[in-house]
């Protein structure tokens, strides 16, 4: 992320999903791409898998999990039994940017997360309450149910590259529906 062209890449894409999906902001955007600079300038540690993070009192360990994107990394807290697992397990997950993995090897790699012993719950970066830890090995049997006539053409761009979502009702999670959105080749 600290990048400046996937900086730039990124803030591309979210500009063009914001003017497309929600135009009445689109002044605020035009302030905004005015105002900002493109590329900022960041004092960065590297993470890795099996770093920790000493907190004082409390550790957090680095699990690298690739997909959402190519740096993702989940947070275990084994003193609260919790999994931190930002963009890499949730109810609307992105799996369409290069470097994303088929759904099917996303599917395997959380499946091997969900072996993990020892935590009651997950954190995703989009909701209001954490998730109970089955969520993970739910959605990896939900990855494994997408097909393509299943699905139906989302309105996110993509570089001309038709974006798909696949959506289920998440009645089981208390939650509106559990989504992937996908292109054809990661199917």
């Amino acid at each position: 992320m600290t990048d400046a062209a996937w900086q730039k890449s990124s803030r591309d894409f979210l500009f063009g999903y914001v003017k497309a999906r929600y135009p009445i902001l689109r002044p605020v955007l035009f302030w905004l791409e005015r105002s900002r600079p493109g590329v900022y300038e960041t004092l960065t540690r590297p993470a890795e898998d099996g770093t920790v993070f000493d907190l004082g009192g409390r550790a957090l360990k680095c699990i690298h999990f690739p997909g959402h994107s190519p740096g993702s990394l989940i947070l275990s807290d084994e003193r609260t039994k919790t999994l931190y697992v930002g963009d890499a397990v949730n109810k609307g997950l992105f799996l369409f940017f290069e470097g994303s993995p088929p759904l099917k090897e996303y599917a395997a790699r959380l499946r091997d997360l969900a072996r993990l012993s020892g935590y009651d719950r997950i954190w995703d970066s989009h909701s209001e309450k954490p998730l109970p830890f089955s969520f993970i090995g739910y959605y990896a049997d939900f990855l494994e149910r997408a097909a393509l006539e299943k699905s139906v053409k989302s309105d996110i761009p993509n570089g001309g590259n038709d974006v798909y979502i696949y959506k289920e009702a998440g009645d089981k999670f208390e939650l509106p529906s559990i989504e992937v959105f996908y292109t054809k080749n990661l199917l």
